[in-house]
């Protein structure tokens, strides 16, 4: 989507014979379309503007809509079920509260400069558990969606500056690495969750000038377990990705009540298909964009800020119990573990929440997000037992000629067996103390002797 100088938006769309055209929409009360044709009009655009669509349209890489109709009002209840059936029918999650999460963070990308975070969205599993699926499925529904193998800190904010796209990287972790181009990713990947946050950088060509950029967009990418940045993990939810179990059905669910049929059908009247999914996105996108704030509720458009400010008011208050609001307010059973929502767990909660509240899935989005929060924290608590079962991770890697081996499955299982049965607790002590002394995290004193 791009403003134009004469207080016009234009977004590219495609028409049912495959020919890419542009939609035109005049700013103002109520939506209006113009024609493409009347590029002479001063109210629409001048050359300059053209020139900017024309190399925004060249660095495009994302998948087009149909000509969205603006004036129709948005059924989102009926979008995040429609995206909740389409991931279901193609990645099987254990965790079935993942895909109300996973809607909700495709719809937003179409809300982001509603907030003021947008959490990263990290997929953890290992090979041919359906990360790269998934991802596949989020490029084509979410807003200008961009799906590449690696990327440099250039390219995200150039794809950013030039066209708002959504950023999705597959396996790039390789780019993650502690030499200076990792540096500069893991700064960038940082960057794009706020709009207040600056990627600063030198201005090319210049010895004494710079520039900083805002990166504000939304991100998501996969990864294998590995150590990640702890920066960017506290800005993201991690979602665990496994291979599909033998008996598993993509589509049959006893506690999905939208499963209609043996397959996927794209001409199934009772949801949307994924053209229609991205094409209603647009729409809502567009629709709020020309209108305004102001007239939002006016237009019948789709407006958060009274579920955003009811999800701030229900993180500060408490019951008469003395336990936190939100468990009622957002319709939760009352866990085990409801802990004080503040820090980087609040700001998730306020970006993603409000939408789960227009959709009725706010309760099990909640609780997906809490244990979230609390597996990360206990897999970040250094002790004694983990390190030592790190140690020995290392010990078996370094046996078997590194982790590539391991991930490409080319070693047997009995050949595995036979390796581990050379290591004894002085290989996996001597490492953990290795490992201790680099760290400096535990005192010499508990460490590990070999025969303990």
């Amino acid at each position: 989507m791009t403003t134009l100088a004469r207080y016009a938006i234009i977004e590219p769309y495609l028409d049912g014979n495959g020919h890419e055209g542009h939609c035109i929409y005049a700013l103002g009360e109520a939506p209006e379309f113009v024609d493409e044709g009347d590029r002479d009009a001063s109210c629409i655009a001048d050359e300059k503007d053209w020139a900017a669509i024309a190399a925004v349209d060249n660095r495009r890489m994302w998948q087009l809509p149909d000509k969205p109709d603006i004036k129709e009002p948005t059924d989102l209840k009926l979008i995040h079920d429609s995206i909740c059936r389409y991931i279901r029918t193609y990645v099987w999650i254990r965790d079935t509260r993942a895909y109300d999460f996973l809607a909700s963070w495709a719809i937003l990308t179409y809300m982001k400069e509603d907030y003021r975070f947008m959490p990263l969205l990290l997929l953890d599993g290992a090979t041919a558990s359906g990360k790269s699926t998934l991802l596949e499925i989020l490029e084509s529904i979410s807003y200008h969606g961009c799906i590449v193998a690696s990327c440099s800190a250039p390219s995200i904010v150039r794809a950013v500056k030039w066209t708002s796209a959504t950023v999705i990287i597959d396996e790039g972790l390789d780019t993650l690495t502690s030499d200076g181009r990792g540096t500069d990713v893991v700064n960038a990947l940082k960057s794009v969750t706020s709009p207040s946050m600056r990627y600063m950088r030198a201005k090319y060509g210049t010895a004494d000038d710079f520039t900083a950029e805002c990166l504000y967009t939304c991100l998501a990418m996969s990864i294998k377990g590995a150590n990640l940045a702890e920066d960017i993990i506290n800005r993201g939810v991690r979602i665990q990705m496994l291979a599909r179990p033998g008996g598993e059905q993509y589509h049959d669910y006893e506690d999905y009540d939208h499963n209609h049929g043996e397959s996927y059908d794209p001409e199934d009247d009772e949801f949307m298909n994924v053209r229609q999914i991205r094409t209603a996105l647009y729409a809502m996108r567009i629709r709020r964009q020309t209108l305004g704030p102001d007239k939002w509720r006016e237009y019948n458009a789709v407006d958060l800020r009274p579920q955003i400010e009811y999800v701030a008011k229900a993180l500060r208050e408490k019951d008469k119990w003395g336990r936190p609001a939100y468990i009622q307010k957002f319709d939760m059973d009352y866990p085990e573990h409801c802990p004080v929502i503040s820090n980087r767990l609040g700001d998730i909660v306020r970006t993603i929440i409000p939408v789960t509240l227009m959709t009725k899935t706010s309760a099990d989005v909640m609780a997906m997000l809490i244990d979230a929060d609390k597996d990360a924290k206990e897999a970040g608590r250094t002790s004694i037992e983990g390190e030592t079962l790190c140690a020995m991770n290392d010990v078996i890697l370094e046996r078997i000629g590194g982790d590539d081996i391991l991930r490409a499955m080319s070693i047997s299982r009995e050949s595995l067996g036979r390796i581990i049965g050379t290591i004894t607790t002085r290989d996996i002590a001597q490492r953990l103390n290795d490992n201790l002394h680099d760290s400096g995290d535990l005192q010499p004193s508990q460490m590990l002797r070999p025969g303990t």
